[in-house]
């Protein structure tokens, strides 16, 4: 189950002691809390990608993404706070590209924990 992040002090504690990951068209600020049920996941675009409504066609298929790697890890994702942005000037990904991206930034952060 996929919770959406909210709260300006979680947002400040994520960009204070998250961890982070990149690859080519996305990155991934993760922190870890056993505390919460879920995962909770927020997305950041700059406005530099385009109109509002490329923005949330972006956004509508990185949370379709985020929902696929969650049914197909067994345990789902890990539970804490993530924020999930876009590079500036990667053009119109597709779902596809932004999957291979978020499984790739996942798997990163899947290293650095350890």
């Amino acid at each position: 189950m996929i919770e959406r992040l909210r709260g300006r002090s979680t947002f400040a504690r994520l960009s204070a002691d998250g961890i982070r990951a990149e690859d080519g068209l996305l990155w991934v600020r993760h922190l870890p809390d056993s505390t919460v049920g879920a995962a909770q996941v927020a997305y950041a675009l700059p406005r530099q990608l385009g109109s509002a409504v490329i923005r949330n066609k972006i956004r509508r298929r990185m949370r379709e993404a985020v929902r696929a790697l969650d049914r197909e890890t067994p345990s789902g994702l890990p539970a804490g706070f993530y924020l999930i942005g876009t590079r500036r000037g990667i053009g119109r990904p597709s779902y596809a590209d932004l999957r291979f991206s978020l499984a790739a930034c996942l798997s990163e952060l899947d290293r650095k924990a350890r």
